[in-house]
């Protein structure tokens, strides 16, 4: 009796880890330069999902704000906490550049951060939101991360409002920058705002 209930139990089991398979392997792959790792190659996941939760939601996405005055201080600015924007080194007035990472990429590394420093580097007022999104962006799976642009988009264009509600900028100081996917994500933040931002990059 034993062995006859094992055998189902054994073949519910493998069809089980076919499915869970047949997601995660997907039959579209293409390769991207890797924005950590100078010269490396990433994959990119065109089809199938992984084994696990990756639906794009605003818990994994984190703006964080540099300014000339202190360039490696990071501070997360959240939409509606007026209070948390008013103790940060938020400079008012001065000229906003918001920039994306793309896929693969995080919020510290390779782009946003080198132009970051060239930027804060000029000796002029300046603040930067640097958008992270890498859990959402990261590789191989380039489906899961195009498909999350617009959350991401929207979610730091939210921010942006509420800074402009909040007479801390005005559209026409606000440059927003994207690399790579970063480049959908900009494109998403600029067409979010109520209003033109000066320039999208």
């Amino acid at each position: 009796m034993r062995k006859l209930f094992l055998l189902p139990l054994c073949l519910i089991t493998t069809f089980v880890d076919l499915a869970i398979s047949s997601q995660s392997h997907p039959s579209k792959v293409i390769y991207f330069p890797d924005p950590q790792n100078e010269g490396e190659l990433i994959p990119a996941y065109l089809d199938g999902q992984p084994p696990y939760n990756t639906l794009a939601n605003e818990s994994s996405i984190h703006l964080y704000l540099i300014t000339s005055n202190d360039p490696d201080k990071f501070e997360e600015l959240v939409t509606d906490d007026l209070e948390t924007l008013q103790k940060s080194a938020y400079i008012k007035n001065a000229p906003l550049k918001v920039m994306s990472h793309g896929f693969g990429g995080t919020h510290q590394d390779g782009f946003p951060r080198r132009l970051s420093r060239i930027y804060l580097a000029q000796g002029s007022d300046m603040n930067i939101i640097l958008v992270d999104w890498a859990k959402l962006a990261t590789n191989p799976w380039y489906n899961i991360a195009a498909g999350s642009v617009k959350t991401v988009g929207n979610k730091a264009a939210d921010l942006v409002k509420f800074l402009v509600a909040n007479d801390y900028v005005t559209l026409d100081q606000v440059h927003i920058i994207g690399f790579s996917l970063g480049c959908h994500v900009a494109g998403n933040i600029g067409g979010a705002l109520d209003g033109k931002a000066a320039r999208v990059t």
